[in-house]
């Protein structure tokens, strides 16, 4: 989904999710019109409100951790709450008991521990990362490398950086900020953000799955409550981008206006992905499906990331990711046999 904005640079992400769920909001809504134009719970709308909510801070965590280890641990954590909210019904719903309720518990603690193995792949460089996302301006000439964007380049009154600041000067404050432009800061910092990324993307079917079961007139086909998630996302975006506008009294703009056209292709990839899963919820139970098209497509992005951007090097961080795709591919398999 994210891959058409890899060569871009998307600043914070604030205009870059924006542009996102406007695109959509527009293929989900002509989606809506070829499909007869079904009735819109006004509750489903929070479905994509809670999509929008996790998918704010991905720009953040991809620059931290890199598009394949982010994503994985996202989908990790969005397996988990989405399976166990059907399964056990959380938030009002009815429980959805598996024909083979132990192959689906195996298979889902399989995904879930690959999210172990994720967490431990050390992403390359943050400088490298920055320039794979496109921010070329910030290479070095004569070097070839490029500044850390973790690591703020701030320009003291004396014109040094601020890690000239000397390793002796007193002060907890001090400490303080060294430790947090530190690696592993922003490494946790990035984990955290994509946990919390994963909870909001997990219970973000809740609503429809309880419109389903709970209103006797509601459709139960998937299909019908695609341009809600797009309505909902296009409106939680356009809160958060207010807020930001208003907070930092400035514009998210981006680099350059060309990187709109990934964002739109990215917002195009994700209301079609959307779309699949909820016609897969249709066929088979959503403790079923969850399992499958949470941790697949981070297995597929994590694979593309290393063959075609190097986001993970090294023979242990290949044997882990390695590891953490078998878990992954396992978990999978079994859960979808326990239907």
């Amino acid at each position: 989904m994210y891959l058409p904005a890899k060569k871009y640079n998307m600043g914070n992400g604030i205009l870059f999710q924006w542009i996102i769920c406007v695109a959509m909001a527009f293929f989900s809504f002509a989606i809506h019109l070829c499909v007869g134009s079904p009735k819109i719970w006004p509750l489903t709308v929070l479905a994509g409100c809670s999509w929008a909510t996790g998918n704010v801070a991905v720009v953040a965590i991809v620059k931290r951790l890199g598009m394949g280890v982010g994503m994985l641990i996202w989908s990790s954590i969005n397996l988990l709450v989405g399976w166990a909210s059907c399964r056990f019904g959380w938030f009002g719903l009815k429980p959805e008991v598996p024909k083979n309720n132990t192959l689906n518990i195996v298979g889902v603690t399989l995904a879930v521990m690959s999210v172990f193995f994720y967490a431990f792949i050390k992403p390359p460089p943050t400088a490298e990362r920055e320039v794979s996302l496109g921010d070329a301006s910030a290479v070095d000439e004569t070097t070839g490398e490029a500044p850390s964007s973790v690591e703020e380049m701030e320009e003291s009154p004396h014109g040094s950086t601020a890690d000239s600041v000397p390793l002796l000067q007193p002060g907890f404050a001090v400490t303080v900020r060294r430790f947090w432009k530190s690696t592993l800061a922003q490494r946790l910092i990035g984990i955290l953000l994509a946990a919390l990324s994963g909870l909001f993307y997990g219970v973000a079917f809740a609503p429809i799955i309880y419109v389903q079961e709970n209103y006797h007139d509601a459709s139960h086909r998937g299909i019908d409550y695609l341009f809600p998630i797009g309505a909902g996302a296009f409106l939680a975006s356009t809160i958060y981008c207010l807020i930001y506008c208003l907070v930092t009294l400035r514009s998210p703009a981006m680099q350059a206006p060309v990187s709109i056209l990934p964002g739109v292709l990215s917002g195009m990839l994700c209301i079609v992905g959307q779309a699949f899963w909820l016609v897969a919820n249709e066929a088979l139970q959503a403790s079923i499906t969850f399992p499958i098209a949470a941790t697949l497509p981070g297995a597929i992005a994590t694979l593309i990331g290393t063959i075609f951007y190097r986001e993970v090097r090294g023979l242990r961080n290949y044997l882990k990711l390695a590891v953490a795709l078998c878990f992954t591919l396992a978990g999978s398999v079994l859960t979808g046999l326990s239907k």
